[in-house]
């Protein structure tokens, strides 16, 4: 007897955009993320309606066209206007604040489905009259795709998201002056983000600037830096900004950190692992992806279990081309679920050259003293010409 995975999805909301989707999954050992939502046509649905409906959110699943459609039906009893708008491909991780300030914006109502199967099948199942934005009906049910698919050569992923969001604001606010029932879908054909890798854990965070702290928290991994990291490929420094981080654990004494940084023209990711051996966690090596080239910690990284590691001078991951440094560093692996870290071990040995400075000058004012106080100790009354057997001279005061 077979038994069906258990999910449950939490979604904060900052600015009235996704911030941060946390994903909780209980299913049988058998069942592998990549089979539940990591299919190459299951994408992420937008849903908003003018009118304010309570209708339960699907559970966390792979939703496949025929349960999206059923669930469509339940918001098209009003028979209202359908506006799909449909991405060549999206994602997840495409929904924040940054990408879309205005979507969240409109509508009475709303709902984010993460995974869904073909879903502009189901919405041409459902909604069969199609219609265009020239010739939109003032009454009944009609749908009326909107293709988002007009990407220019000089903009990266995040400019042309932004503009297709103003671009939705407008053509809804539009609609609204033809229609005042208007349900608005915001979809994809295909993922942007493709990962085979199981056992994984995707976090979004928002996007940062270059002096701002990272903070990487992911599964039993917290790590920490002052800033985004500085990278140097042949001397040459590259501008990194932090995308996201995912870990990996296929052995019970193996962990894989995952961080993807990107800039305005390239992707950079790099894998970071480490072991667990005799009650100590080290990190050991790292590598840059794109070049598949090993890179070595300049310092030993190493802490008992249950403690953290931690460098104010950085630390720096490199080989002869590259180097990848973590200024003010701190890192703590095989965590028990923590999002603090527990008591540190330093990079800096105890007695450090301020240290050693402060000992040897006490040391040198230890001695000039000792060498004062047995001087002092060493001074003799001077008697050699004094007669034991004479007469003692007297003197009085009045003489």
């Amino acid at each position: 007897m077979s038994h069906p995975a258990k999910f449950r999805i939490s979604i904060l909301w900052k600015n009235s955009v996704v911030s941060k989707l946390r994903i909780h999954i209980s299913a049988p050992p058998s069942t592998s993320l990549n089979q539940l939502i990591l299919g190459k046509d299951v994408v992420p649905v937008y849903v908003w309606s003018t009118s304010q409906e309570d209708i339960s959110t699907p559970a966390l699943k792979q939703l496949d066209t025929q349960d999206f459609a059923d669930h469509l039906n339940q918001r098209l009893e009003s028979k209202p206007l359908v506006l799909a708008f449909t991405e060549e491909n999206l994602s997840v991780e495409d929904f924040n604040d940054v990408q879309f300030p205005k979507l969240q914006s409109l509508g009475k109502s709303s709902e984010f489905i993460p995974a869904v199967q073909s879903p502009m099948k189901a919405l041409k199942k459902v909604a069969s009259n199609q219609s265009s934005l020239e010739d939109i009906p003032t009454r009944g049910s009609a749908l009326v795709v909107i293709k988002l698919d007009d990407a220019r050569p000089d903009e990266d992923r995040g400019q042309l998201l932004k503009r297709h969001d103003s671009r939705i604001n407008e053509i809804y606010k539009e609609a609204l002056k033809v229609r005042n029932d208007v349900l608005a879908v915001y979809t994809s054909h295909y993922k942007s983000w493709m990962e085979p890798e199981v056992h994984r854990v995707r976090r979004l965070l928002q996007e940062q600037n270059k002096d701002s702290p990272l903070t990487i928290n992911v599964g039993p991994i917290l790590l920490y830096a002052s800033s985004v990291p500085t990278f140097k490929i042949n001397n040459d420094d590259i501008p990194l900004e932090f995308v996201v981080a995912t870990y990996d654990k296929s052995k019970d004494n193996v962990l894989s950190l995952n961080m993807n940084f990107k800039n305005a023209s390239s992707k950079h990711n790099f894998k970071v692992v480490f072991n667990n051996v005799a009650g100590y966690w080290s990190l050991d090596n790292a590598s840059y992806v794109e070049s598949k080239q090993e890179l070595k910690p300049d310092k030993s990284i190493v802490a008992p279990v249950g403690f953290s590691y931690h460098c104010t001078a950085g630390i720096s991951l490199k080989n002869d081309d590259i180097e990848l440094t973590f200024e003010n560093f701190q890192v703590q692996a095989f965590m028990n679920n923590g999002t603090k870290f527990s008591d540190a071990y330093n990079c800096e040995m105890f007695f450090t050259a301020p240290i050693w400075s402060g000992l040897f000058v006490m040391a040198i004012l230890a001695i000039i003293m000792i060498w004062g106080l047995v001087m002092i100790m060493d001074i003799r009354t001077m008697d050699q010409f004094d007669d034991p057997k004479g007469k003692t001279i007297t003197i009085n005061a009045a003489e």
